[in-house]
């Protein structure tokens, strides 16, 4: 599912359906699927410019984000750095989303390879 969403456009309003979807793969499933259900989630609000969707995204990676899914996450963002960059960096700008209240593993993977 994560793929699919990672690799489609969609229209704007299914947007916030496709990420409730996804967020219950991120609440009930192992710390693989939660990686790339997150990842998902970032590039379908970032490509879409979809505010619920990218706030959805960042209620996930604050600092109370468990440590080994920060870790898997970090992974995730290095693998996909350029997009992955690209997608920070508009959640940045889109609502205004200060980088700094990212948990401390995201933090540093983003400052290394979005430089």
């Amino acid at each position: 599912y994560s793929r699919w969403i990672r690799e489609n456009s969609f229209e704007f309003e299914e947007c916030d359906g496709l990420a409730i979807r996804l967020q219950k793969f991120i609440e009930n499933c192992d710390i693989d699927v939660q990686a790339e259900c997150l990842i998902a989630l970032l590039y379908l609000g970032t490509t879409h410019n979809r505010w619920f969707v990218e706030r959805k995204f960042i209620s996930w990676i604050g600092k109370d984000i468990d440590g080994n899914l920060a870790k898997r996450l970090s992974i995730e963002m290095r693998v996909d750095n350029i997009n992955a960059c690209r997608a920070i960096k508009h959640l940045q700008y889109s609502i205004n989303y200060d980088i700094d209240n990212l948990h401390p593993t995201l933090l540093t993977t983003i400052r290394e390879i979005c430089k």
